[in-house]
């Protein structure tokens, strides 16, 4: 991979965490900490599992509503999309290192973390009620900002409602 100086980078992380632009922005932006997540259709069966210590952040834009977060944060919506790349690229700023993970199991524990994340509280009320169990994980993470933002091919590969994806770049020596 070339950066913007000309020099090859190499990259020690070789997964992304798929996740709503808005909130990707809201993560490199210092206004979240937290990653919310249940489990995508194609993890049906085994719920969500925290797979990696440190990940790509990898924005999405499918499954993404202006309803999804709260008022007050609405221009990281319009932001995020007015950011989008071209069609068949995928663009990544930031990737994350996991501090802690922890279980929410009750709506009362959304509560006391309001203050550290975007959403709409309807979102993750409906997250933790929905299919794949009673268990909706939470990772506490650091995000750390890339020196260069790393431009990809969009690849069929990515696709699908998963957590986790690993990309096709090339990790060097």
């Amino acid at each position: 991979m070339v950066g913007a100086s000309g020099a090859t980078m190499t990259y020690p992380i070789d997964v992304a965490f798929k996740e709503w632009a808005a909130v990707v922005r809201a993560l490199e932006l210092g206004k979240q900490d937290l990653i919310f997540r249940k489990g995508g259709i194609a993890e049906e069966g085994r719920g969500f599992q925290v797979e990696h210590e440190r990940f790509f952040l990898f924005p999405t834009y499918f499954h993404q509503q202006l309803t999804g977060i709260r008022d007050e944060y609405a221009s990281l919506l319009e932001e995020a999309l007015a950011a989008r790349p071209a069609e068949g690229r995928l663009v990544i700023g930031s990737w994350v290192e996991v501090k802690r993970a922890f279980a929410i199991e009750r709506e009362a524990d959304l509560l006391p973390l309001e203050a550290r994340h975007v959403y709409a509280p309807h979102v993750l009320r409906d997250r933790l009620h929905a299919r794949y169990g009673k268990t909706l994980h939470a990772l506490e993470v650091t995000v750390h900002m890339l020196e260069a933002p790393l431009d990809l091919p969009l690849l069929d590969s990515y696709a699908g409602c998963r957590s986790w994806v690993p990309l096709d770049i090339d990790l060097g020596a």
